[in-house]
């Protein structure tokens, strides 16, 4: 309902990062994607990969240095994955209609969720790669 982003379901483990969460000290080279109309706490896993994954704008020469991408949600990083490859707008998608994309230069990554980077960075806060009244979802960490 009504801001359940704020007094919703959350898992102690979500709750914790909320509001204790350290400041993350990102030293590879990422991709951050703040999802704010499209997360929901408890998503399932798949979910939060579609979304995460989803058709955004990103350099055709930035593909190529970006390791990982991070689902950030509330400043607060919510899963690391390990981009795999980049693909157009209409390759890898099936349930979206991809054809309002194309003009755009968007792009979709396929990928996995990385242990490493998860132990390392989930639940901290990247709050500070945006800047106050940014409305650009996409930040890299370099």
């Amino acid at each position: 309902g009504y801001e359940s982003s704020n007094f919703g379901r959350m898992d102690l483990t979500q709750i914790k990062a909320k509001y204790t969460s350290k400041k993350a000290n990102i030293t590879e080279k990422v991709v951050l994607i703040k999802l704010n109309k499209t997360f929901r706490y408890n998503m399932h896993p798949n979910e939060l990969y579609d979304t995460t994954r989803g058709i955004w704008r990103i350099s055709k020469n930035r593909q190529h240095e970006i390791s990982h991408a991070f689902a950030v949600y509330d400043g607060i990083i919510q899963e690391t994955y390990k981009i795999e490859s980049w693909f157009n707008p209409d390759e890898t998608f099936t349930s979206i209609d991809t054809s309002k994309w194309k003009k755009d230069n968007r792009y979709e990554f396929i990928g996995n969720i990385c242990e490493n980077m998860r132990k390392k960075y989930r639940y901290k806060s990247a709050e500070h790669y945006w800047k106050s009244g940014n409305r650009n979802p996409i930040r890299y960490s370099y």
